[in-house]
């Protein structure tokens, strides 16, 4: 005689936030050039978790720090993990972009991971070069001797590379 009885039992279990979002480099550089147009995506942030649900949605952020310093000029899409351009780049005021992207899931009891991210600006020809002319004595140039110093005359440009190189000639 069988004294048991097999009943189907349909289980139900809700996850646990245990596992934050991994990103899946340890970190991302990119160079782009000074001139690029807002709204332009400049790089791509991917971090996974493996929790179901919300527990495994992610979100993405500049870090409150990185907000605060370059907030006028780059953002990351909270659902895409983009970074775009949103401001004017200037190399010759910040040439160089260190920022914090946070990953957090969506539990109740979120967790996150954190990534940096270095973008390089580059230069182009955008600035002209600044002249200086510092004359030393100009009363009697009809006597004066070839070869004779006249002026002082200098020549800079804020651009970068060949952009800042410059020729002169009188």
């Amino acid at each position: 005689m069988n004294i048991y009885k097999l009943y189907p039992l349909l289980l139900h279990y809700l996850d646990v936030n245990d596992n934050k979002p991994i990103f899946e480099k340890s970190f991302y550089s990119i160079r782009v050039l000074e001139s690029i147009p807002t709204g332009t995506t400049i790089l791509t942030f991917l971090a996974l978790d493996p929790d179901e649900g919300a527990n495994g949605e992610v979100e993405y952020t500049l870090s409150k720090m990185s907000k605060n310093v370059y907030g006028s000029k780059l953002a990351v899409d909270r659902k895409k993990g983009t970074l775009y351009v949103v401001g004017f780049l200037d190399r010759e005021h910040v040439p160089v972009y260190h920022l914090t992207v946070v990953a957090k899931d969506r539990g109740a009891d979120s967790l996150s991971s954190e990534v940096s991210a270095t973008v390089y600006v580059d230069d182009v020809n955008d600035n002209p070069p600044l002249i200086t002319v510092s004359t030393v004595s100009a009363d009697r140039l009809e006597d004066v001797y070839p070869g004779t110093f006249l002026a002082h005359i200098t020549v800079q440009d804020p651009d970068d590379g060949n952009n800042a190189k410059t020729t002169c000639s009188l």
